[in-house]
């Protein structure tokens, strides 16, 4: 899973005054490099924030601008001091639950342990979709006037928007943006808005 971030080209406007901005580095799915590469071409910066180094401890080759710290605390107090406008962001951080009915797994288990132990953070849905709305609405005032959104692990239930950024997507179509492509194949979900 994790794919959303290979299909926003085709949206992308005129990058030249805006940065790119990633809330959640790669974690060997290749979000960041493609986003790196794609910000190369598009001759401007890309940023991304993580609670924790890996990504960047691992792709040290990039030009990638590496801000360790909390998503929406990042996007709060140094996003405003960055004076640009943002062109795209990708949403894809703080693990989301899937298994609703619980039977979960090690790999799970483990990573509730992590959030806990060592980011002192408990690893629900509505805290992941907290922290995401969080950082959208510290986001929102820089978005630049063709911004494009990613978000990754969203989908519709019911006709409803749950995942990571459920929420988020009714508050974006609620402010004037569009869904221009809902992902939803066997291996990945996700949704890709664009402001009109």
């Amino acid at each position: 899973m994790g794919q959303v971030f290979r299909d926003i080209e085709p949206y992308l406007g005129d990058m030249s005054k805006s940065i790119f901005l990633e809330i959640g580095s790669d974690r060997y799915e290749g979000s960041t490099e493609y986003i790196d590469n794609l910000a190369r071409k598009y001759s401007t910066e890309f940023h991304s924030v993580d609670v924790i180094p890996h990504a960047k401890r691992r792709l040290p080759h990039l030009a990638t601008h590496w801000h360790i710290k909390n998503g929406s605390d990042w996007c709060k107090d140094d996003l405003p001091l960055l004076d640009k406008t943002v062109g795209f962001v990708y949403l894809d951080n703080f693990d989301y639950d899937w298994s609703v009915i619980g039977g979960h797994d090690d790999e799970f288990r483990k990573q509730q342990s992590f959030y806990s132990e060592k980011l002192g953070i408990k690893m629900t849905n509505q805290n992941c979709q907290v922290e995401h709305m969080k950082q959208m609405v510290y986001i929102f005032p820089f978005l630049s006037d063709d911004a494009v959104v990613a978000f990754d692990d969203t989908y519709t239930l019911n006709d409803c928007w749950v995942g990571k950024c459920g929420p988020v997507v009714v508050w974006l179509l609620a402010k004037g943006f569009d869904i221009v492509q809902n992902i939803k194949s066997p291996k990945d979900v996700g949704v890709i808005l664009k402001r009109k």
